[in-house]
């Protein structure tokens, strides 16, 4: 019984990881508004964590404002996908505006702006991917 719940867990990990990158689109590939954002929104950076810890939830909530935050920007574009100078606008004023509302001692303010910096960092390569530039 263990082993067949395992292999079960293991055929549905490797169900969910595939489905993901299945949403890149090949290099050069015309990739329309709708396709894009939902790209985006299937490889997001930073899943939703278990109930816990407060620090845990300011670094989900960080990082959840960031990826929304962009995600609606883009949506309010006429071109989508956006060029990359475009998105990287875009994604540093969503960077700055999720860091600034969470109340949190000085040090964990800096740990949580890097880790949204971080994510910044990442939506840049997850941009290239859904837009078909990588």
């Amino acid at each position: 019984m263990k082993i067949q719940l395992l292999s079960s867990l293991l055929a549905a990990s490797l169900v969910s990881s595939t489905a993901a990158t299945d949403t890149h689109f090949p290099r050069n590939v015309e990739v329309d508004r709708d396709q894009y954002i939902q790209c985006l929104l299937n490889n997001r950076a930073w899943p939703k964590p278990p109930s816990g810890q407060a620090e845990q939830s300011a670094r989900w909530q960080a990082v959840s404002k960031y990826e929304w935050c962009l995600v609606e920007d883009i949506k309010r574009l006429n071109k989508v996908p956006p060029s990359e100078a475009t998105f990287q606008k875009l994604s540093d004023s969503c960077e700055s505006k999720a860091v600034s509302d969470i109340v949190l001692p000085d040090i964990d303010k800096k740990h949580l702006t890097l880790l949204v910096g971080y994510t910044a960092y990442t939506a840049v390569d997850i941009h290239k991917e859904c837009s078909g530039q990588e």
